[in-house]
This record gives C-alpha cells, structure tokens and sequence, in this order.
C-alpha cells in the first residue's frame, strides 16, 4: 500500500460483498478524503447501499498537552504562562473551534452527495480518528471503508498517512485506500 500510486482495495472479508452493510469514508477536509467521498458515492449509488461520512477530532490533545507542561513549568513559569487561563482557553474556544471544523467538512461532504443525487449520512465523533472510526465501523457493521491514502497534515515525504495506517492494519471490514483527490467549489470548503 505504500508504494502503490493507485486505489488500494483490501479485502480483509472475502466472503462479504461490498454493500451488504454502509460503505463509510473517512473526511478530514483534505483533496483525497473528498476524492474517496467521491468514489464511496459511486459505489454506493450503483450498489444501491448507505454512504456514511465520518469526521473524527480530538479533543483531548490540549489535555495531553497541558499535562505534560504542568509537569516541567515551575510554579514561577506557570503565572508567567498564565497557565491556567491558558488551559480554560484551549477547552473553551480551540476544542469547540475544532468540532465546528470538523462539522464544516461534513457540510462539505453533504453538498457534495446533494449535487450527485445521493443521500449521504454524516456523523462527528470526538477521539483519536483512528480508534473512533473503528468503533462506528463496527457499530454500524460498515461492509467497506473508503480513506485516503494521506489526510489533511500530510507533508511531501509521506507515503501513508497515520490514521490511514492505523485503519489498514485494525479495521476489520474491506478498505479502499484512495488516490482519488478532489477539490470541493472554493465556496463550499470549511
């Protein structure tokens, strides 16, 4: 998979057809998480089986983060900081910022299932991406996950992405690992 310049399909349940359960694609705001919302789309219309679009956030970083601060900053380098006002901060505006973030990529999304004549369902979910897509997938029994290959942070010495990563290895279901970019109308993005 990363060395493939192509769509990737895994296939984890030979004995499970691709559309005997939602196909759910993965959105992160990036070109090819919307080039894989494009072709969950496709397959699900001509299937004739549910598309869910999944976003995932985390709002836990900043308390990881601030833990780890807390440990090294001496009581001095905490007011100095304003170590506190800071963390209350990041709870209120950053993580709130994020979930309406990650929102708008649904709407995105949502826009783009509407101009294809396709109903798509969309679901936010708070956690690691990669662990909070795993649980929806076996919630609601995904017979295909369609991601892809690299998300929004990815940087030009990246072949696979993190979460795509962690998914191709975890996820019990069939993946479609994507190539596929797609720019949504400049109007439109988050």
């Amino acid at each position: 998979v990363r060395r493939s310049t192509i769509d990737t399909l895994v296939i984890k349940q030979p004995a499970r057809h691709v559309g005997d359960g939602p196909i759910v694609v993965g959105l992160d705001g990036s070109h090819q998480s919307f080039g894989g919302l494009v072709t969950a789309l496709e397959l699900g219309k001509r299937l004739g089986c549910e598309v869910h679009a999944v976003a995932a956030y985390d709002p836990f970083f900043h308390t990881v983060a601030f833990e780890r601060i807390a440990q090294v900053l001496t009581v001095e380098a905490a007011k100095v900081f304003h170590f506190q006002q800071q963390e209350k901060l990041h709870a209120e505006i950053i993580d709130t910022g994020l979930a309406k973030v990650y929102q708008a990529h649904l709407a995105v999304g949502e826009h783009i299932a509407e101009t294809r004549g396709v109903k798509l369902h969309t679901v936010l979910l708070a956690g690691k991406p990669f662990d909070a897509l795993l649980g929806y997938l076996t919630r609601v029994g995904a017979s295909l996950l369609v991601l892809g290959k690299l998300g929004i942070h990815a940087d030009d010495e990246l072949d696979i992405g993190g979460t795509t990563e962690q998914l191709l290895q975890l996820a019990e279901c069939n993946l479609l690992i994507g190539c596929r970019r797609h720019e949504p109308a400049a109007e439109i993005v988050a």
